[in-house]
Formats: structure tokens, sequence, C-alpha cells
């Protein structure tokens, strides 16, 4: 399949999105992590996390998987997630379908902002759809007293586009708005470099299995509360009950390149 026909069905797919946020954003079916503003403690003894993005977002639960891992850790304050998320979403569904109300509606401490896994790319919109949406969103939420927390994604298994197509352009963006990053996809690329056997990926479409949303996990434990994740349970259960986690023996390698590309995140938005 071309790079432009697997852009076409993704906008076909965005198209859809808003009906599909909309379920999911209700539903008890849907992420496991769509819950009522009001349900939520006071600011002041939790950090709460809205999730704004598509599948690579739901499937595992990754919100929980990132709620489940905090408390496993300890550590204070907890955190509480909530998800807004619609399959093959881009920014600009989730704008049009009035997630900036959801923003307004809580006192968020972080909003993680991922975009759909190809529109980042130069060839495939970056200009004009990824950057342009994540200084709308970011508006909304500097405005809420809130930070943006990118959500860099990775290439798909078999795409020869190199990683760095896709981490460049989370990073400009995260510099230019003095946001923070979770840089997912930098952490992957560490990960198959040591071990090319490693599980990630579920299917062609780069969704991740379950050792992989840990490791996307693992990664926003170390960006939110700037500690490294090694150490941390090997799996994890979440609120809705769904084990996520790595074989024991993977744990420190998968939290090790984690808080590694962190760390060289931070770098790099700094050295420029």
């Amino acid at each position: 399949m071309t790079p432009r026909r697997t852009l076409a069905i993704v906008a076909l797919l965005a198209l859809l999105g808003g009906v599909a946020w909309i379920l999911v954003r209700f539903s008890a079916g849907g992420a496991g992590t769509d819950r009522p503003a009001g349900s939520f403690a006071d600011r002041k003894h939790v950090l709460k996390v809205l999730f704004i993005g598509n599948s690579y977002t739901y499937v595992n639960d990754l919100p929980g998987t990132v709620e489940a891992l905090a408390k496993a850790s300890g550590q204070d304050p907890r955190l509480q997630v909530q998800g807004m998320t619609a399959g093959g979403a881009t920014l600009q569904v989730h704008w049009d379908s009035n997630a900036a109300a959801a923003i307004r509606d809580t006192d968020w401490n972080y909003v993680v902002l991922q975009e759909q896994s190809l529109t980042p790319l130069s060839e495939s919109g970056r200009d004009t759809l990824f950057f342009p949406y994540a200084r709308k969103f970011h508006e909304v939420i500097q405005a809420r007293g809130a930070k943006s927390l990118f959500y860099m994604t990775w290439k798909w298994p078999d795409s020869k586009t190199p990683q760095e197509s896709l981490t460049q352009p989370y990073l400009d963006i995260t510099r230019e708005l003095g946001a923070q990053v979770a840089p997912a996809g930098m952490a992957l690329e560490l990960v198959l470099k040591r071990n090319p056997e490693f599980q990630f990926y579920a299917d062609k479409g780069g969704h991740p299995t379950p050792a992989g949303t840990y490791l996307v996990a693992c990664t926003f434990f170390a960006a939110i509360y700037d500690k490294s994740p090694v150490g941390l349970p090997a799996t994890v259960t979440t609120a809705a009950r769904q084990p996520v986690g790595v074989l024991p023996e993977d744990a420190p390698l998968v939290q090790g390149a984690a808080w590694e590309a962190v760390e060289a995140a931070k770098a790099r938005l700094k050295s420029k």
C-alpha cells in the first residue's frame, strides 16, 4: 500500500472519529479510563492527566497502565487519568469534536496530545495539521493552568521511514511551545537496538502489544515524575483489571530505555 493511499484511509477514519470520540468518552465499553470530571480528587492531592489520542492510547489501556505504575511506585502526589480517544483520530478531529471543552472542564495538571501516527511526517501533515492543532490545544491547555505533554509515537513496523522523521517534529513543537514530551518512539528505538526480538508490535499498523504499552507507560511515568522507572514491577494491573507488563527478565531493559529516552529528549530540547 502506498503512503498516499494509506494517508487517505487514515483521513477517512479520522472523519469518522468524531462519532467514535463520543462513544468512547461516555461508554463503559471504551478504553476503561474515561471518568466523569467530577469524580476527580482535589488537584492539590493528585496529578490529573487527560489523554487525548487514538488507538495508540486506548489499546491495552495506556492511561490506566500509567496510573497503575504510579500507584505501584508509591509516588506522591498520586495519579488520576482520563482518556478521550477515537480510532484513527488526528488532533484536528479532536479539536473539531470540541475536546477543548473537556480541557476547560477540569483542573488538569497535564494534557497529553497524541497525533495520528503518520501526520507528524513532513509529507503527511506536519505543517498543515500537526503543528497548527498542537498550537491550538496548547493555548487552551496553558489558559487552564495545565502543561501540554506530547506523546511521541513510533514508525510502523514495515516502514522504511527512520524514527527520526517522527522524533524531530515532536521535539520541535515541544521546544516551540515550552511543553514536555514522553518520547516513546525514542525509547522503542533503544529497546529494539538492544533486543531486536522484543515483541512491541501487535500488527502492521504499529499498535503495541501489552509489553509495548508497558514500555510506553514507563516513558510517561519518567516524563511526568522526572524519575527513573527502573525497579518498578514488571507487570501492573489497571483499574479495569487488565494486566499489562513484560517478562521479568525484560523489565530492566524496558525501564532503563524509557528513562534514557526521557533524559536524551530533555538534552536535545536544551541543545537548540
